[in-house]
Parts: C-alpha cells; structure tokens; sequence
C-alpha cells in the first residue's frame, strides 16, 4: 500500500501494512518497513525462506529517502528492480532485499550505513563488488551477496574494518580471495565461498579465524593441502570443500576438529586411511569423502572406522 503521493510526511501512516512508527521527539517516524511476507506479525519474527513476499513490483519510489529514522527494510521475495540509491538512512541497521531483480548502485553518501549490522543482496543481479565508499561499515555482522553475477576478484582486505560474523558470496563467479590479512575479521562464524571459480592454495592466514563454525568452500578450483595451522579451528562443526583438488592424507587435519558434526570432502585428491578421534566419534553426524584416493580393503572400500558406517553418506 503506498500514499497516493509518495508523501510520507504529515500523513498517518501507522496503519499501513509492514509499516511500523516510533515516536521520537514529540513526532511520529516511520522506523521500520516490513514487506518480506505477507502475514508479518512481529520485527523478530523468523523468515520463511520460501516466502513468497508481497508481490512488489517495480522500483523503489524515492521518498523513501524522507525516512530519516528508518532502521529496518526488508522486501525479500518480491519482484524489485534497479537501484538502492534512495536507502541512504543514517540510522539504518538492516537492509534484506534477498531474491528480487536488483542490480544498480548502492548509495554513495558516506553517511549512510555507517551503522548498518546485516546487509542481505543475496539471489539479485549484482554484477559488482561493495565499492570503497561502503568499506567503513565497522558494525556489519552479515553479509550475504549469494547467488548474484559477481566476478573477478572480492576486493576486501583488513582495512575495511567490517566485524563480521556471517559472510556468503557463494554461487558467483569469483576468481581470487580476500586479501590473506583479512584474517583479522576474527569473529566469523560462517564462511561460504562455494560454488564459484576461487583457484590456488588455501590462505594458511585463516588459521586466525578461530571462531569458525562452518567453512563451504565446495565446488571452486582449489589445489593443494588444507594448512595444519587449521588445527586451531577448535569450533569447528561443519566443512565442506568437495568437487576441488585438494591433496595430503586425510588424517593431517580433520581428526584434530573435536567439534565436528559434518564432513564433505568428495571428489579431491586426498589420500590414507580415514581415521578419527575418541571425542568425534560423539559428534560427527555425517561423513563425505567418495572420489579421493583413500586406502581400501580387499573388497577396495574406502576404509573407515566401524562405528561410523550408520552415518557414511557415501563409499568409494
């Protein structure tokens, strides 16, 4: 529902669906708006991944660019197009446009965002990297570029002073890393960068990120060993780098992840006997390691440990 026009000053809007005011100095501001589903009945409600949104078609009117107090936007499943230009609100600290038909520009004042937590531009039609005049958003924990048209090279490196906790650039066409002292982002929880065309050897830099608990890097161009230093990772509870050619024995690494739930390694390079330690035993849920070059048995089975054949996803 919009105003007939596009005037959201000196207009009544609370009883506009998805949109929520506060009064702040005697006057009433539109805080958030809500358009992501269509029975919204709460800000912290969970989403519905499958949610089919509002049926929001077209380009974002200007005027919202009036809302000065806006601190929530979120319009995931919809059919928006072009531009966020007009989303430059100061006090803004979550923007999800998740799986719409964006591609233009974001906002260039340097203002904006600058208190933004979760950025979602994840499943649009981006085609370009977060440009400099964005790199100083230091309260952003998630960021989500997932499933857009991104190529070439992330242009990220510790002078962005981000604090990230979740970071996806998963299903791109990214060729080259962040810049190996991006390690300094030493809060990350979730790495995903599967699914694009990352070549070379594993930054052993990452062994700085010790709060990891999930790493996809599936289905890239990587080579070489996965860096021992990893044995830091000591929160470790799912990985997943199938469908590269990663190479050493597979016991360097992966038996020192006390706290791993999920392993998918199929379809690399990496040889020996799988084997495990007393405390994964409890914890490991599911195991991946088809097409490597694993020791075999008589009846050339990938040799694992007894206790982990109900939770084999699948044998060589």
């Amino acid at each position: 529902r919009t105003n007939k026009n596009n005037r959201w000053q000196n207009t009544n809007v609370n009883s506009w669906f998805g949109v929520d005011t506060e009064v702040i100095g005697w006057q009433s501001h539109v805080v958030a708006l809500l358009l992501h589903r269509n029975d919204i009945t709460a800000l912290d409600e969970p989403v519905d991944e499958e949610a089919n949104g509002n049926n929001l078609r077209g380009i974002l009117p200007s005027s919202l660019a009036w809302l000065s107090q806006l601190r929530y936007f979120k319009a995931d499943h919809n059919e928006l197009w072009w531009s966020l230009t007009m989303m430059n609100q100061p006090l803004l600290t979550e923007l999800t446009v998740r799986n719409n038909n964006l591609n233009g520009t974001l906002p260039s004042h340097r203002g904006s965002w600058s208190l933004l937590k979760i950025l979602d531009l994840s499943h649009n039609a981006y085609n370009w990297w977060i440009p400099a005049s964005r790199k100083q958003m230091k309260f952003l924990e998630s960021l989500n570029i997932a499933n857009n048209q991104l190529s070439g090279k992330i242009e990220l490196t510790a002078q962005d002073r981000w604090n990230l906790i979740t970071f996806s650039v998963a299903n791109n066409a990214l060729t080259w890393w962040l810049d190996p002292d991006w390690s300094t982002q030493n809060r990350l929880e979730t790495l995903d960068f599967s699914n694009n065309t990352f070549a070379g050897t594993i930054p052993s830099a990452w062994a700085a990120l010790t709060w990891l608990k999930m790493v996809n890097l599936s289905v890239n161009q990587l080579s070489g060993p996965i860096p021992t230093a990893f044995s830091s990772w000591n929160k470790i509870m799912h990985f997943y780098a199938s469908w590269n050619t990663l190479i050493g024995d597979i016991n360097d690494l992966f038996p020192s992840w006390s706290t791993l739930e999920k392993l998918d390694v199929e379809n690399n390079r990496f040889t020996g006997k799988f084997s495990l330690s007393r405390g994964q035993l409890n914890t490991l849920q599911t195991v991946a390691v088809a097409n490597n070059a694993l020791d075999r048995d008589s009846n050339h089975n990938a040799i694992i440990p007894f206790a982990l054949t109900n939770r084999w996803e699948s044998r060589q």
